[in-house]
């Protein structure tokens, strides 16, 4: 699974939400949100929780391209 770290960092702006807020309401670290916006991690717990602050689904993230699938990876 791959990010596509612009998209989640649009969709986080969409909501008019901070790193910082993002942070805070994900329980997840500042330096994390950077690197999921940076496409730097992959891991789905972790992209789970922000999503779920952000009020999306791990579907309508894949539906919207902000997660995908490398078939060469």
């Amino acid at each position: 699974m791959n990010v596509d770290g612009l998209a989640f960092k649009k969709a986080r702006v969409k909501r008019l939400m901070t790193q910082s807020f993002l942070s805070r309401t994900s329980g997840v670290s500042p330096n994390t949100i950077k690197k999921i916006e940076t496409g730097q991690t992959r891991k789905l717990d972790v992209i789970r929780k922000v999503l779920t602050a952000m009020n999306m689904s791990v579907k309508e993230a894949f539906e919207t391209h902000m997660l995908f699938f490398d078939n060469q990876s």
